[in-house]
């Protein structure tokens, strides 16, 4: 994931909501998802 990328997934991500903790926990998700 490209830094952009993941600027526009933590924003998107904040507008849902304001718990770090979760959305740091969907990063690590995100970039370990394997295809």
């Amino acid at each position: 994931m490209a830094n952009e990328q993941l600027c526009d997934f933590v924003r998107s991500r904040l507008e849902v909501t304001d718990d770090l903790e979760r959305v740091s926990n969907e990063i690590v998700d995100t970039c370990l998802y394997k295809v």
